[in-house]
């Protein structure tokens, strides 16, 4: 089982790289996107809560090098715009930020669990994040387990790490959004809002918020496996 916090291992680091591509989509078209996701394998994901990831308006598919360019072209054809694009470097069993956003003083989250309960948490000023780990799968070569979840950090802990010189810094999870598949080069994860979420401090309204016009376009998320260093 994966762990958000950092590892320390005496093995040889090696890397997993990805190209995380984010897109602007107009909320009109969360049918035609959430068509789309429900196209693609959405059985080579594991959710780590099915009940709780549906509960907090996601949806994940994933899909192989084949129809990599098709399913990018059905995105923007029902108005997805890419809005930024970068490479990410992930060493097994370790992880990084493939998105994050910074929360204010006396910021609220809220998420739901597998019941439907609506769970509320102040958390203060930190940085709201879909944290991606990676680690091989010893047995198959070229192939990485990648998870992909919620964390928050306190501004607090960050800054004091740094002035420490601390590289742990305590992440608080949300496992009931978690969701990993085993993935090769070439293969993706696209994933986002499946409708408007009710709650604008929910978790799915927070990281799939667009910074640019929150009130008719959304975010998704396309990850691309692209090298494994076996």
């Amino acid at each position: 089982m994966f762990d958000l916090q950092p590892s320390v291992s005496s093995e040889p680091l090696r890397p997993i790289e990805f190209q995380i591509f984010v897109y602007e989509l107009p909320i009109l078209h969360l049918p035609e996107y959430r068509d789309l996701v429900q196209s693609l394998d959405r059985t080579s994901v594991e959710l780590q809560d099915p009940p709780g990831f549906s509960n907090n308006s996601l949806i994940v598919g994933f899909g192989q090098p084949q129809i990599g360019m098709n399913t990018v072209r059905q995105l923007e054809s029902i108005g997805g715009e890419q809005i930024s694009a970068r490479s990410l470097i992930v060493f097994d069993e370790k992880g990084d930020d493939l998105a994050s956003l910074e929360l204010p003083l006396n910021a609220e989250i809220s998420w739901r669990d597998r019941t439907g309960f609506e769970h509320q948490q102040v958390v203060g000023a930190g940085r709201l994040s879909w944290i991606l780990k990676s680690r091989l799968v010893g047995e198959i070569r070229g192939i990485a387990d990648v998870r992909i979840e919620p964390g928050f950090r306190k501004k607090a802990d960050e800054i004091g790490g740094r002035m420490l010189g601390h590289t742990e810094i305590p992440v608080q999870g949300f496992p009931v959004i978690a969701f990993h598949s085993r993935m090769g080069p070439g293969d993706f994860l696209l994933f986002g809002p499946n409708q408007i979420p009710n709650n604008e401090n929910s978790l799915s309204a927070l990281l799939c918020r667009s910074a640019r016009n929150p009130q008719v376009r959304v975010l998704v998320y396309l990850v691309i496996c692209t090298r494994i260093s076996n």
